[in-house]
């Protein structure tokens, strides 16, 4: 059996102007130039958990 030691480095860090819970994730490829990568529920006064 092989090991293998994944290095993980920091890309570039991104900041979002509210607080939210990530529903999904794009995983599959071709992934276009502009295509949402992900979506971000986010509270609210009206819909707080």
């Amino acid at each position: 059996m092989r090991h293998f030691e994944l290095q993980l480095a920091l890309l570039q860090k991104i900041y979002s102007p509210y607080d939210g819970i990530i529903l999904y994730i794009v995983a599959t490829s071709p992934m276009s130039k502009g295509e949402p990568v992900a979506m971000v529920g986010r509270f609210g006064k009206d819909n707080d958990i």
